[in-house]
């Protein structure tokens, strides 16, 4: 099993389509942070940015990038007659365990670092536009809560990508494998926003600290949603591994 995972992750560090999806990320954070950086003067810390900057009119095109990185990889297998290779090397379960968890890391990561460089160019941006304007406000903000923002929303971003998998489990379709996934995550926004009021079970409060400070925020809160988000994850693995069976039986 070990052997698997090692390979899939040597082909995603390998995949130019992972850079580019993460360079696109941090592009659509920085087009949201200048836009509303400009309409507030400036005068933002980098937490007070990215909260505003999280629900900014270019985060479709940051979800859909987080899913470009590792969603697809499974479509890209039965494309190019893979699996079978895969499947006889090792077994079927192994593979889909791989899959899953592969997708699941090059979700969290490219989320992860789309973010931080963002931070880091929006930081740059930010002293720039004070020190022409002879400002000394630091931009800095409460930098441990900035990071256990940035570690729990990065989780968002696996969930998504394994979604992908899942989705091309059923569809092995580039452009379905992309979309779906965010239709399908705000599609869970808006039913679970109308019919349920536990702040706990809902999506647009468990990964979005700066908003909803989940058992006091901070750690607790991304212990919260990792726990979710296995959860999740260990349904969806069920799912693809069922899929992958049939369509396995037919290669």
């Amino acid at each position: 099993m070990l052997r698997t995972i090692q390979v899939d992750f040597r082909r995603l560090i390998l995949c130019r389509r992972y850079y580019y999806s993460i360079a696109g990320m941090t592009l659509a954070l920085l087009l949201n942070g200048i836009t509303y950086t400009k309409t507030i003067a400036g005068h933002a810390t980098l937490g007070e940015c990215f909260s505003e900057v999280s629900f900014g009119g270019f985060m479709l095109l940051f979800y859909m990038l987080c899913v470009v990185g590792g969603g697809l990889d499974y479509c890209m297998d039965v494309k190019h007659h893979y699996m079978r290779y895969m499947v006889i090397r090792s077994d079927l379960t192994t593979y889909a365990l791989s899959k899953t968890a592969i997708s699941a890391i090059a979700g969290y990561i490219s989320m992860l670092i789309g973010q931080v460089f963002f931070l880091g160019m929006m930081a740059l941006y930010l002293l720039w536009d004070r020190w022409g304007a002879g400002e000394t406000m630091s931009v800095a903000g409460d930098a441990s809560e900035m990071w256990w923002t940035i570690l729990t929303f990065s989780l968002l971003g696996a969930l998504l990508s394994v979604l992908g998998l899942f989705v091309t489990s059923l569809v092995p379709n580039i452009f379905v494998g992309i979309a779906s996934p965010v239709l399908l995550y705000y599609m869970a926004i808006t039913l679970t926003n109308k019919h349920w009021t536990n702040p706990a079970i809902l999506p647009a409060c468990i990964y979005f600290p700066n908003d909803y400070a989940l058992f006091g925020g901070g750690i607790r809160q991304f212990g919260y949603a990792l726990l979710v988000t296995l959860c999740l994850l260990m349904l969806l693995y069920i799912g693809i591994h069922r899929r992958m069976k049939r369509r396995g039986e037919n290669v």
